[in-house]
């Protein structure tokens, strides 16, 4: 049987990282469906330390 309604779906997050780096420190916000999506977006030679992580607005389609 077809169902018309998808149960199916991935909740998308924003990630809050702080990166430690050789000179600078800075938080880093990048938005992804899971962890190790998002601490491949963040930026390259820096220790990240996972800080928070927040589930974006789900969209409804009428």
């Amino acid at each position: 049987m077809a169902c018309t309604k998808s149960t199916q779906t991935r909740p998308e997050f924003t990630w809050r990282f702080l990166t430690l780096g050789e000179f600078t420190n800075q938080i880093v916000n990048v938005t992804a469906f899971t962890e190790h999506e998002a601490r491949e977006k963040t930026p390259a030679g820096c220790v990240c330390i996972l800080a928070c992580r927040f589930r974006l607005k789900e969209v409804q389609h009428v």
